[in-house]
């Protein structure tokens, strides 16, 4: 989906986790990739209380650049 996305322009946040965004992410002038890498033990030890309230800081970063104001 973030593909067709950027093809159509749409500004877009796209996340990854252990895939390369420079190979396998889309690419338009709207879009900005952020890579989040989370190690083995935190992802198949964690339960959904482990989860953060709180949106990752750099997607955050990314999603103001986009829409201004």
């Amino acid at each position: 989906m973030s593909h067709l996305a950027a093809a159509a322009g749409t500004p877009s946040v796209v996340v990854f986790g252990p895939t390369d965004p420079d190979v396998w992410g889309p690419r338009g002038e709207n879009v900005y990739t952020v890579r989040k890498s989370w190690g083995e033990s935190e992802i198949f030890e964690s339960t959904a209380e482990d989860l953060p309230g709180q949106p990752d800081s750099e997607v955050v970063k990314r999603i103001r650049e986009l829409f201004p104001g």
